[in-house]
């Protein structure tokens, strides 16, 4: 059974609307934070029950005032609307005409948290409350069960009235209201003609319904590339790095291709998007430029929140643009390493290495610690045969690994000098240095000392050192910094 990320993705926008600091939570935690964010995406049960219970520990006690005697997890869910972190379904509910018509269905409701639809059975109605048997128990989904619940008590704030009230207990479910409540919406409320709000809500349900399938799609396959990770963590352990290497770059090759066309196509349709709704934007400014702007357009206007749209936009777009530039990058470090790149490089040509060194130094600057400073001895004194733009990055690698090696202030010098008939560039920081049992670690694919990162950078700059028929050494000392010596060939 999966669980939809809206739920996680409203209770991260909770905590850090109230500056709460999410390390802690990530650090216990397997799922990836985009998936946890999306709230069209799906998570397993199991992953989403562990992720409320943690949360409730985490967080329950600091928050214990604002709550007032409601768990976390129910206050969260009783603040939904507020919350607006539901995607298309926030906007669905507010072009309802009512709360009620949700109640009426309400497998239609729970079908948008989760999948596949659970059964509805024993559905009995009153004019205050209705009563129905649900496929989900509060004993096997004790978290979930009390978040959904009280997202069900919070409907009818979607239209600014009261709260329902849900008593769940196992699978019996009863939702109430008061009688006075049950035309949720007087005449004087009713200023979208009927037809256009019908129309609205099902345009923007068939949307979230599309978009749910393709991410669970996209799950599917990140659950495969875990799996694959995993084993691959596996294998290295188990056998000497050199007797896995090929075996590597097949996978590495396999997964780059099986993850560039939906990348090429997923960025294209994100571009697409945002130019689609530009348009829109577009439109509704000349329709209101036009005097056109009627109650009801005001109305559809209020209850879609376009104003919090507009301001929205932007951001997301662009962390989604972020984020599809990370998956980028990971994919071409795997086509490297599989060995794919090499086909499309053109041959060496004699190059300046300190001016190489000097380019690299400028590309990773944006990263650089406030506390780091970066010192460099610049005496290779003659060109050298390279392929320029991977030994920048190979040295981009190599510095951003220092960089994260160093807890507090710090320093890397960078040095370059002739060896007789060889180049030597030199790296070293004044980090925490590794131990002899990391050390054996280091330049294998997936290693990441923090947990952060793909793990790719020491092994992708190792194999472009290779690459140039060069060598690159460590030496290193736990407290005492660690200095990566490049040699190439001249």
């Amino acid at each position: 059974m999966l669980f939809s990320s809206k739920l996680t993705n409203s209770v991260l926008t909770y905590l850090e609307r109230r500056g709460l600091s999410l390390e802690e939570l990530y650090s216990c935690l397997d799922v990836p934070e985009e998936f946890l964010r999306d709230p069209s995406s799906w998570l397993s049960a199991k992953d989403v029950e562990f992720f409320l219970s943690t949360t409730e520990n985490l967080f329950s006690a600091r928050l214990k005032d604002e709550l007032a005697g409601e768990g976390l997890v129910q206050k969260i869910g009783h603040e939904c609307a507020e919350l607006r972190s539901w995607g298309v379904l926030d906007g669905v509910l507010r072009m309802m005409p009512g709360p009620q018509e949700l109640y009426s269905q309400p497998g239609r409701f729970i079908s948008y948290f989760v999948s596949p639809e659970p059964i509805v059975s024993h559905l009995t109605r009153s004019n205050d409350k209705e009563s129905f048997q649900l496929s989900l128990s509060t004993h096997e989904y004790p978290y979930f069960t009390t978040y959904l619940g009280s997202a069900l008590e919070a409907l009818p704030s979607y239209v600014g009235k009261p709260f329902a009230t849900v008593d769940w207990k196992d699978r019996e479910v009863t939702v109430s209201w008061a009688e006075d409540q049950e035309n949720l919406f007087t005449e004087k409320d009713q200023v979208i003609n009927p037809e256009l709000l019908r129309t609205l809500v099902q345009s923007l349900e068939k949307n979230q319904k599309e978009l749910e399938k393709r991410n669970r799609e996209l799950m599917e396959k990140n659950k495969e590339l875990q799996d694959a990770q995993r084993r691959l963590q596996v294998q290295m352990k188990e056998q000497k790095y050199t007797e896995k290497l090929s075996g590597f770059k097949e996978l590495a090759a396999s997964v780059a291709h099986e993850i560039k066309n939906p990348l090429s196509y997923s960025t294209s349709n994100v571009h697409r998007l945002n130019d689609y709704f530009a348009r829109a934007q577009q439109l509704v400014t000349i329709l209101i430029g036009q005097n056109r702007e009627t109650p009801q357009v005001r109305e559809a206007m209020r209850r879609l929140d376009w104003e919090y749209i507009t301001e929205e936009h932007k951001s997301v777009v662009d962390e989604a643009f972020v984020g599809l530039k990370r998956v980028s990058e990971i994919v071409k470090d795997l086509s490297f390493l599989a060995g794919k790149s090499l086909v499309h490089e053109k041959k060496k040509t004699s190059t300046d290495i300190n001016s190489v060194v000097q380019n690299a130094i400028k590309m990773v600057g944006p990263q650089k610690p406030a506390n780091v400073s970066i010192d460099t001895h610049l005496f290779m004194d003659r060109q050298v045969p390279v392929y320029p733009i991977r030994l920048e990055q190979a040295l981009v690698n190599i510095v951003s690994s220092a960089f994260e090696s160093i807890p507090g202030n710090g320093t890397v010098r960078v040095s370059t000098r002739p060896k007789g008939q060889k180049a030597e560039i030199e790296i070293a920081d004044t980090g925490d240095g590794f131990d002899d049992a990391t050390m054996t670690e280091i330049f294998k694919p997936w290693f990441s000392q923090d947990g952060k990162g793909t793990g790719l950078g020491l092994s992708i700059a190792r194999s472009i050192v290779e690459m140039h028929d060069g060598r690159i050494d460590v030496s290193s000392r736990p407290g005492e910094g660690t200095t990566y010596t490049v040699e190439l060939p001249s």
